[in-house]
């Protein structure tokens, strides 16, 4: 059954209003899983498993106004880069599998001068502060988020990924989320009626 201010349009789908008054869509799996996304940015705020563990992480100083991006969750980056109870862990345990090979812009120490390098590592391991472009990323990562949770994230056109905590923004917190983010770093020119398709899929493996 729907909750008091939801409108249901399909079994498993309603829209209610969120924080700051933005609406969202509310989707309800049979098997059990959840998910909550923004109309504002179609902002992927949150996936629940049937166990009721949440796999997404906003910022706890995201903002609902309907004007600044939503931070946390899965965002939608396009055309390119230029709530509630959370699972707290340390991201010591926290990798991601996939990359080795990749060429990297390691935008630590200096972001405006991206080092140049290659990735030789097979888990990619958060120890500090880590901001690092892959180019030519493969079309399947495997984040383990340390939590006992392994999560395929797959994608098409997307060519490259993001790997980021923000620590020099956020120290309070930079050591309980990581960020893992497919990206197009190239430029993407579309001519009146081009068009251009990346998708993203996310599940437990």
């Amino acid at each position: 059954m729907a909750s008091v201010g939801q409108k249901v349009y399909a079994p498993g789908v309603a829209v209610s209003e969120g924080n700051g008054g933005l609406p969202k869509i509310d989707l309800k799996s049979p098997h059990g899983s959840e998910a909550e996304i923004y109309l504002f940015g179609a902002c992927v705020t949150s996936f629940k498993v049937p166990n009721g563990k949440n796999l997404l992480f906003v910022r706890p100083d995201a903002v609902f106004n309907g004007q600044k991006p939503i931070s946390g969750g899965i965002p939608h980056c396009f055309p390119q880069f230029g709530p509630g109870p959370m699972q707290q862990a340390s991201i010591a345990g926290v990798s991601v599998k996939g990359l080795k090979g990749c060429k990297t812009l390691n935008k630590d120490p200096d972001p405006k001068n991206p080092l140049e390098g290659k990735e030789e590592r097979e888990g990619v391991t958060f120890p500090g502060f880590v901001d690092c472009i892959y180019l030519g990323a493969p079309s399947q990562l495997i984040l383990d988020n340390g939590l006992g949770d392994k999560i395929a994230i797959s994608n098409s056109s997307w060519s490259d990924a993001v790997l980021w905590n923000p620590h020099q923004q956020m120290e309070a917190c930079y050591k309980d989320f990581v960020c893992v983010e497919n990206a197009k770093i190239e430029t993407v020119q579309l001519e009146p009626k081009q068009s251009w398709v990346a998708e993203q899929k996310i599940e437990l493996v």
